[in-house]
């Protein structure tokens, strides 16, 4: 096959469901040191089984940093797909002491919001001369990154992997000798990664703190003047463990912990430059931000901060381009506005939601996402619903029984019967309100 270098027979998988790795060539008389290496010691490690490529992956010369790595990610996802491998290690020159940066590419796209994930700007940062603690850390980068499309993980390579955190953790307080801050940074925080893994695989809460801890080393070792998109990428990590917590805490710290995070990833990257990023960036500040109103009793002010930030990310996302993840914001979007529409007098931020709802179901199909059809058509019956009961306008009566039922059937199709349930309720509610007029 393309891209991979026989030796013999192809490797069996691993017993325990262990890792397909492929090493792809590394740039300079570096990059080959640093992968001979890694190679002779990474056979070592359990976990893994590693294929060596026959070429390397390049970023594109011309672009933006975030177009070019999204050209990288691809073809590399592609090679992947040839292979039925996990993961890909590849790598590009670094300016850092003649050294190299690695990359640690899964098969599957990446998956925002989950602890722990790799995506296209997560990077190790290898010294010329490294020593063990960075093998370490790519170790477990791999195992972390190799797993995250697995579903469920193999039990016993996820023990590997809470091994290899653990070994991580325990070094994480002193730099590494001779490493500049950049490699440190990159060394701490996919220590961060392989920790937030762990918590997201085993549900143990004291990983995740651990990985807090790493990511705000991290930050110590790399500041926003410094290296202003790698400073906003730990940021966004680090925002994600909070908002971890706070999904099964439900503490206030930890949600306002992550919208600082979040604040300090959309304050420094550019709607401009950094366009997809800087959307989700905003679309998770709007999330946290009305999950805050939510907690504080539906305070005003975090509602229309959310709204807000919802806007923001819409005004830079791409409907026609990207409709899925256009979507999926509006309809937080339509959400938000139709709670605050339930604190506030009068219809306004009601008839938007509406709105918002409609637009939404122009990019989610019926029969191709029914079940995302069905939620913002459940959305947008209950906005219906509170409207007539602010305007009496029977319209909107008529409009949120066609909604509820619509909802309803596809729920029940798909086997939800609990959200089935909710919405049969509120089905005969606006049936009784219909029959008394």
């Amino acid at each position: 096959m393309e891209g991979l270098a026989r030796h013999g027979t192809s490797p069996e998988p691993h017993p325990d469901g262990a890792v397909a790795c492929v090493v792809a060539r590394l740039p300079g008389p570096s990059g080959r040191a640093a992968r001979e290496r890694l190679v002779a010691e990474l056979r070592e490690r359990p976990g893994l089984t590693l294929r060596l490529g026959n070429r390397g992956l390049r970023l594109p010369s011309s672009g933006q940093i975030g177009e070019r790595l999204a050209s990288a990610v691809a073809e590399g996802r592609a090679w992947l797909a040839r292979e039925g491998a996990d993961v890909l290690l590849w790598g590009e020159a670094s300016d850092e002491a003649e050294g190299t940066i690695l990359h640690f590419l899964p098969v599957g796209s990446d998956i925002g919001g989950i602890g722990g994930s790799f995506g296209a700007g997560d990077r190790l940062d290898l010294p010329a001369a490294f020593d063990d603690e960075f093998v370490e850390v790519a170790h477990g980068s791999l195992l972390a990154a190799g797993l995250s499309t697995r579903s469920p993980p193999p039990p016993q390579v996820v023990e590997y992997l809470k091994a290899a955190a653990t070994r991580i953790e325990v070094k994480l307080a002193v730099p590494p000798v001779d490493a500049t801050r950049a490699q440190t940074a990159s060394l701490r925080c996919c220590a961060g990664n392989c920790l937030a893994a762990v918590w997201w695989m085993t549900g143990e809460d004291g990983y995740i703190e651990k990985a807090i801890h790493a990511y705000k080393l991290a930050l110590d070792s790399c500041t926003r003047e410094e290296s202003p998109l790698y400073w906003a990428l730990i940021q966004n990590h680090l925002g994600n463990a909070h908002e971890s917590i706070a999904s099964r805490a439900k503490d206030d710290a930890n949600l306002e912990a992550a919208a600082t995070a979040y604040r300090a990833v959309v304050g420094t990257l550019s709607p401009e430059h950094h366009a997809p990023d800087w959307a989700v960036g905003q679309r998770r500040l709007g999330s946290i931000l009305y999950r805050l109103a939510l907690r504080r009793g539906g305070e005003p002010q975090a509602f229309r901060a959310a709204i807000s930030a919802f806007d923001a990310a819409l005004k830079v996302l791409d409907k026609k381009a990207t409709p899925e993840r256009w979507g999926d914001t509006a309809n937080q979007l339509g959400v938000a506005l139709m709670d605050f529409g339930s604190q506030v007098a009068g219809t306004e931020a009601l008839e938007r939601a509406a709105v918002v709802f409609r637009e939404v179901l122009e990019v989610r199909d019926r029969e191709a996402a029914p079940l995302a059809w069905a939620q913002t058509v459940n959305n947008l019956g209950a906005t219906s619903f509170a409207l007539f009961k602010r305007a009496e306008d029977v319209g909107m009566l008529h409009d949120a029984l066609t909604c509820f039922e619509g909802a309803r059937e596809v729920y029940e199709r798909h086997g939800d019967a609990k959200t089935a349930a909710v919405i049969e309720k509120n089905l005969h509610r606006a049936q009784g309100l219909m029959r008394g007029r």
